[in-house]
């Protein structure tokens, strides 16, 4: 019963179509149960319903110049994906997308002068600017094989350090901001100099983000020292209950 796509359309399609057609009915018909099936007349029915369906994607697949196996995977890695990001809000508020390192952290990385320029590679001809992304990365391994490729290119603890801020800060500001806060709290970092651990005790999230949209981070900076790379991370970011400095 498996192959019955490939007995009903063996004429009209090729072996990779057929195939897919095969595949795509194992899965629906492991689905149904058993006793469903008793039901001859409804189940023929369905089968003949589930035919004409996948006729039809293979079909759209080939209007499109591609075979149906590669749009379904394309279909589960978009939905896997939404998927993912709606875990992401939902457990952390905001979690950093490409998209966003993009326009509002690359462009601050750059005011460094011990980062890489724009354009520059990594080993392995990949631009710096993707893989410092994956430098900012909970998992360990995604963070070491970004590493391997920036070290000799960079100070590589000097840009992991800053990027890891700024991502920190970012998805800070932006999960408050979710959460509708006007206000951040500000609280002293050994690993900031006077000045910023001087700014006060709050902040205003809306012009905190509007420094990371137009390139003019206060925060993290760097710290002209001779021959050394320094830079001060500034105050920690710490989300205020509801209400809390808001006015």
């Amino acid at each position: 019963m498996f192959r019955l796509f490939s007995k009903l359309f063996s004429a009209k399609y090729s072996e990779e179509e057929l195939a897919y057609g095969d595949a795509t009915w194992k899965a629906i018909e492991q689905l149904i149960p058993d006793a469903s099936k008793k039901d001859i007349v409804n189940w023929e029915k369905f089968k003949a319903k589930a035919m004409e369906e996948i006729d039809e994607k293979i079909q759209f697949a080939r209007s499109v110049g591609r075979l149906p196996q590669g749009l379904e995977r394309e279909r589960t890695d978009r939905l896997n994906k939404e998927s993912e990001r709606e875990h992401n809000l939902l457990t952390r508020g905001y979690f950093l997308t490409e998209k966003d390192y993009k326009t509002d952290i690359y462009p601050n990385l750059l005011k460094f002068t011990f980062f890489p320029g724009r354009g520059e590679t990594g080993w392995g001809g990949e631009e710096i600017e993707h893989v410092v992304y994956r430098l900012t990365s909970p998992e360990y391994q995604i963070f070491s094989e970004a590493k391997d490729k920036l070290l000799g290119k960079c100070d590589v603890y000097a840009v992991s350090g800053i990027v890891k801020t700024m991502r920190r800060n970012y998805e800070r500001l932006r999960c408050a901001e979710l959460a509708e806060h006007k206000k951040i709290l500000l609280s002293e970092n050994y690993k900031a100099c006077h000045s910023c651990n001087a700014r006060g005790s709050d902040a205003s999230i809306q012009e905190l983000l509007a420094e990371y949209r137009s390139a003019s981070l206060s925060f993290p900076h760097e710290i002209p020292w001779e021959d050394e790379v320094r830079y001060c991370e500034g105050p920690h970011l710490i989300t205020a209950q509801r209400g809390h400095n808001d006015a």
